[in-house]
């Protein structure tokens, strides 16, 4: 017989659950020596083409399936011949009790009764979950297995009344009642495979329990280039580079060069800034979000008694709000010309900066198994041409960013903002799918496991990702490749049991953690419907366990965040990367070792932004106008020496500078502090005690 296959214990169970016809007389089993009735068999009754079922409205035709069965070792074989054709005809086929006595009846003493005896003690300890003897039709639409019938010493030691139609009575539980441990895995009704599209799905597992996809990565690595760093400094200047800093500058001195002639005449507020100070800034924001001062006033930030020294020290407050307002990302020079790009993409003011932040995310870092895309929300209300509304988030407005992160390292690997619709009023469909394709572009085709919200998770997504070796996990939405069953809250359904539908390539599960609740997730990383110690599938432990890469960064950002109140999108957007860099940096300082001792990532921003305004810092001291009171300020916060002070030349023999011109005698001897020549009537002499 051609095209013969061994089945599997879960298969025959599958076999037995649907194929319990209502069939009179002897069938024919193939491999037998005498004819047998489906009664005599325990575990199965066999359909062939020479025995139709008289009661079903329709049958197979010949050999649409053949089952042979080795009666020596009960070892099944079957042959499905027209698989389309014996499922239509399953769906037809009428389930009732079978009349008849509750109890097998005794074959007599034939040659078989024996090898019959000896097979069922065989095959019941080998099957995955115990088999009922008959399956009955409950009055509800799902009915209940009986897990009694586990084998024949409790069979005849739980003897039973036989029933007015000569079959057990099926045990039922209410909806309040939890699920034994046996039945957590509730069966799909045969009748309920098939999707409103006409998708069909099968109970039986279509793969193997081995991996589908065995992963090429197996750790969160770091690029050579980020393990040669070795200061939190050094980290950070991987993502925030200094093509970046130096684009920023051109972009902010343009902008300065407008706003300074509105300014009175103050050299050291609105003059030209550089790349160090630009640091210097950046390392004044990262002080206040690991002081948690980004919510507090300039005042109160800058104050001598309230405020931390290294802000005084850096710059002043005049100096830090003017950079601020002229801080920009794009070329203002060209106005008409800047109009035009701003009406072609509505990204245009940030998406220089943004892009080539994202392309140093991807280039320092390879990411593990695992990773996570969900959206990120930074709070704004101001004017944005594709600010959204969100009600579960915290800040509720803001600018969205799908983000791609690793679920185990939190590092951020990819993003894209969301930029709304192309056409207004015209809705967009498969942006998730496109979304997530783009962000998982760079790390496909290495066995890694993708975990998604119901916003992203679609049967065709998880397909493309499957012939990309990539797998998915995710929640679902309801969909028309969805079973209504699946989806359907049913009362004779026990709370805490799950229900498994299989493809070729997904596995699709419904878990009913309430009374009144279902969650329905899709997987192609598992191909099995296994149950955990707790009681849920393992496809939501998994999806617990992997959920939450986006979340935890979004909430370390939030912890120490940077953002300042702003009109501005493009520099929420800037306080944003900002705010993911540092914990990407804090990422790979912990991946390198380099750490000496605990290592807290508020202390991490301390060091780092100590490190950023220093050289700034430094160059103050060299200002000959600067207050002793800011020099002192310089050296305690930064542990430097104070500069040496000039030596004098020689002076020169010239007049008094405060006697009159015609009474001025000429003199060499010079004030120390302005240096100009003094006679010996406006000058005093003082030891070095008193000075």
């Amino acid at each position: 017989m051609a095209n013969r296959r061994a089945l599997s214990d879960e298969a025959v169970q599958e076999l037995l659950n649907d194929v319990t016809l209502n069939i009179e007389g002897d069938v024919t089993v193939m491999g037998a020596d005498e004819g047998l009735s489906p009664r005599d068999l325990l575990f199965h009754e066999v359909i062939d083409g020479d025995s139709p079922s008289p009661a079903s409205p329709s049958s197979p035709k010949d050999d649409d399936v053949i089952i042979d069965v080795d009666t020596s070792t009960m070892d099944y074989t079957v042959t499905p011949q027209k698989p389309h054709v014996f499922e239509e005809y399953m769906s037809d086929v009428d389930l009732s009790p079978v009349a008849g006595p509750s109890t097998m009846p005794d074959p007599g003493p034939s040659q078989y009764a024996e090898r019959h005896r000896s097979a069922k003690r065989k095959l019941l300890p080998r099957m995955s979950t115990p088999l009922p003897k008959k399956r009955a039709e409950s009055t509800v639409s799902q009915p209940v297995l009986d897990a009694q019938n586990s084998d024949d010493t409790q069979d005849t030691n739980n003897t039973q009344a036989p029933s007015t139609n000569g079959n057990r009575e099926p045990r039922t539980e209410s909806s309040s009642q939890e699920a034994p441990a046996s039945e957590k895995i509730f069966p799909v009704p045969a009748n309920a495979r098939r999707a409103p599209d006409k998708t069909y799905w099968s109970r039986v597992p279509l793969q193997t329990a081995t991996p589908q996809m065995p992963p090429k990565v197996l750790s969160s690595l770091a690029t050579p280039l980020a393990r040669d760093a070795s200061t939190p400094a050094d980290f950070f200047y991987l993502f925030i580079d200094e093509d970046m800093i130096q684009e920023i500058v051109r972009c902010t001195n343009i902008m300065i060069g407008k706003l300074s002639p509105k300014y009175a005449k103050d050299s050291t507020v609105t003059c030209k800034t550089s790349v160090d100070e630009l640091k210097a800034l950046i390392g004044v924001l990262i002080q206040s979000g690991a002081k948690q001062d980004c919510h507090h006033t300039l005042e109160e930030m800058f104050s001598p008694q309230h405020g931390a020294p290294l802000y005084r020290a850096t710059m002043s407050e005049k100096r830090f709000s003017f950079l601020l307002r002229c801080l920009r990302f794009d070329d203002t020079s060209d106005v008409r010309e800047r109009e035009q790009r701003k009406a072609s993409d509505k990204f245009t003011l940030f998406r220089n900066i943004f892009e080539k932040f994202v392309g140093n995310c991807k280039k320092h870092y390879i990411p593990g198994q695992r990773m996570t895309i969900d959206e990120q929300l930074l709070g704004f209300r101001g004017n944005c041409p594709f600010r959204v509304y969100i009600p579960s988030k915290p800040n509720k407005y803001g600018i969205k960013i799908i983000m791609a992160c690793d679920a185990d390292t939190y590092y951020m690997c990819n993003a894209v903002p969301y930029l709304g619709r192309k056409h207004e009023g015209q809705r967009q469909t498969g942006t998730a799918k496109q979304v997530t394709m783009e962000l998982m572009e760079p790390y496909m085709d290495a066995g890694r496991c993708l975990t998604v919200d119901n916003w992203f998770t679609s049967l065709p997504l998880l397909r493309e990702l499957h012939e990309r070796n990539t797998t998915l996990v995710g929640t679902m939405r309801r969909k028309p490749y969805v079973p209504l069953w699946m989806i359907t809250k049913e009362k004779a359904r026990p709370i805490k049991t799950s229900a498994f539908l299989f493809q070729k390539d997904a596995v699709l599960v419904s878990y009913k953690p309430k009374s009144d609740k279902i969650v329905l997730l899709l997987s192609s990383h598992h191909n099995q419907p296994d149950v955990g110690e707790n009681e849920k599938p393992e496809i939501i432990n998994y999806y617990n366990k992997t959920k939450g890469g986006v979340d935890v960064l979004d909430s370390m950002c939030s912890r120490y965040s940077i953002n300042r109140k702003t009109r501005r999108w493009p520099l929420c957007m800037f306080y944003g990367l900002l705010n993911i860099a540092v914990v990407n940096s804090f990422v790979l300082y912990k991946l390198s070792g380099k750490a000496s001792g605990k290592l807290i990532r508020w202390m991490f921003m301390h060091q780092l932004a100590t490190e950023m305004t220093m050289p700034w810092a430094t160059k103050r001291l060299e200002n000959p106008a600067l207050s002793k009171s800011l020099m002192a300020n310089i050296i305690s916060c930064f542990d430097v020496q104070p500069p040496p002070l000039p030596t004098a030349p020689p002076a020169a023999r010239k007049r008094c500078a405060l006697c009159p011109w015609k009474t001025a005698s000429k003199c060499k001897t010079q004030c120390e502090q302005c240096h100009i020549n003094i006679c010996p009537q406006h000058s005093k002499i003082f030891c070095s005690n008193c000075q």
